[in-house]
């Protein structure tokens, strides 16, 4: 069975990093992706988003946010 990653206070981060597109951005605890790919959106495509997480099972998630 696979869940969706529903981020929390997701609107909230948003808001308080201010994400601008052209900018780069690093997403410590990537996780599920959920916040990762609202900052993405926020950068459009001139921006950078360099995402980690300490988690392996975080690493099988990148290819598909990529």
């Amino acid at each position: 069975m696979t869940r969706e990653h529903v981020p929390v206070l997701a609107g909230e981060l948003v808001e308080l990093l201010g994400p601008r597109p052209g900018e780069t951005m690093v997403d410590c605890t990537f996780g599920g992706g959920g916040h990762a790919r609202l900052v993405a959106e926020r950068l459009g495509p001139h921006g950078t988003l360099v995402c980690v997480d300490r988690d392996p099972a975080a690493a099988e998630r990148y290819e598909d946010f990529a």
